[in-house]
């Protein structure tokens, strides 16, 4: 189905059904050719078919312009103002600015409470984990000692510490849903709200360069706020885990010389060193499925709408010859679909190609680069666990944004489509405007 950009003039329902009565008390004879005698019998009855086959077209275009007047593509005025905003318009910010109105107005006390019980839940996180990092040398340097009653404290501790990391658990869980929930119901409420107070007007931007706006609503708005905050939530806890457990490493770690150089720290340098080159491969290998994403997105909505339209026009015709007609629409709509998804399992499979060799070297790397210093008596066992553990976190919270590629696609899809709803229904203001149609 093709966006149309309104510009040409269409009757409309009640300028057809004019054309239909001129035509039918227009069936009879002609008395210009009437004039002209039994001589002219054969280009009378000649025009007189062509009158009766001008009508039976006139009907049938009148007939399909009744049926689509509701359709969302027809022609509006308001089009070409919509879609040069479109162009001209920063979808991210303009969802940022929109949703972030939740934490704005009445509903800013449950906001913000709810924001920092999320954001205290990440915190405890990461006190957890940073005791059970410190717990893991305590337990191996017992186990390297053979002390028995060292191994039993620590296993005592262990009960304790996986205790406190359930309660952590649920506590973000509860946070983080609830805040999504809120935020939601906030944004949709918003939304359908402004799209009923300007129906009148809105339908008629909406509907044209807009496709599927109940999708946009209920789908693509409960997407982009769940997204939001999981990509929030990860990127602070980014910021925590990496601060804290490089400290670890640099403590633990300590200096080891290279050819003759000593270098402080190291663990940090390899980490680093090793997380950059497992970023830069997965942004090589990810970096086109952003934009697979998003057209897979495009059309996977163009899908739903081409469902929902070809529903409304079987209860409002019973035509038979449309039924081809739908099909090979629905074969053109599958079609672009399969191609997309097509287009979005490769670069996963290619994301997934280094996701898993990391996932096998990521744990393995801090052992080789630590044995030397273990096998030297500079570390204990406790302290080259301590020292794995506390690498491979810091690993995975800077390499978190290569992790979360697909997941931050699908977010700037779902925000892109629900600020380009926004606007529609914002753009017959401009209508009001002097000068706003004549661009």
């Amino acid at each position: 189905m093709r966006r149309r950009i309104a510009g040409t003039n269409q009757p409309n329902s009640c300028e057809s059904s004019e054309i239909v009565k001129a035509y039918k008390n227009h069936d009879g004879d002609d008395p210009a050719v009437s004039q002209n005698g039994a001589g002219s019998s054969f280009a009378a009855g000649e025009a007189k078919t062509l009158r009766r086959l001008g009508a039976a077209v006139v009907m049938r275009i009148a007939r399909f312009l009744h049926q689509h007047k509701d359709d969302r593509h027809h022609a509006s005025p308001i089009s070409i103002p919509l879609v040069s905003c479109l162009k001209g318009t920063n979808l991210i910010q303009r969802f940022v600015q929109l949703a972030f109105g939740f934490w704005r107005g009445s509903s800013r006390a449950d906001a913000w409470l709810l924001s920092l019980g999320f954001l205290t839940c990440l915190v405890m996180n990461t006190l957890v984990a940073l005791a059970v990092n410190r717990w893991s040398k305590g337990f191996f340097d017992s186990l390297q000692a053979k002390d028995a009653d060292g191994i039993i404290q620590s296993i005592l501790q262990l009960a304790v510490l996986g205790a406190v990391t359930a309660i952590a658990a649920i506590a973000t869980l509860q946070c983080r849903m609830r805040l999504q929930l809120g935020w939601r119901l906030w944004l949709t409420s918003n939304l359908v709200r402004r799209w009923l107070e300007h129906a009148n007007r809105a339908a008629c931007a909406v509907l044209p360069a807009i496709d599927n706006p109940e999708a946009r609503i209920a789908e693509d708005g409960r997407l982009a706020v769940e997204l939001f905050v999981d990509l929030a939530g990860g990127i602070i806890n980014i910021f925590l885990v990496s601060t804290s457990f490089v400290i670890v490493l640099w403590q633990v770690g300590g200096a080891f010389r290279v050819f003759g150089v000593v270098v402080p720290g190291y663990l940090v340098f390899a980490v680093v060193l090793y997380t950059s080159m497992t970023s830069f491969g997965m942004w090589l290998l990810g970096r086109p499925l952003v934009a697979c994403v998003e057209d897979k997105a495009e059309a996977e909505g163009d899908f739903r709408y081409a469902l929902s339209r070809a529903r409304h026009e079987r209860e409002a015709t019973t035509l038979g010859d449309k039924q081809n007609v739908e099909l090979r629409e629905f074969r053109g709509f599958l079609s672009r679909l399969r191609k997309k998804w097509s287009f979005v399992i490769q670069g996963q499979t290619k994301v997934t190609f280094l996701t898993s060799a990391n996932n096998l070297l990521a744990p393995v790397v801090p052992l080789v680069l630590g044995a030397p210093k273990y096998l030297a008596g500079e570390l204990t066992l406790g302290d080259l666990m301590q020292a794995a553990a506390a690498f491979l976190q810091v690993q995975l919270s800077l390499n978190w944004l290569a992790d979360n590629a697909l997941s931050l696609a699908n977010w700037s899809a779902s925000a892109r489509r629900v600020a380009a709803l926004d606007l529609a229904i914002e753009t017959p203001a401009l209508e009001s405007e002097p000068g706003a149609g004549s661009n």
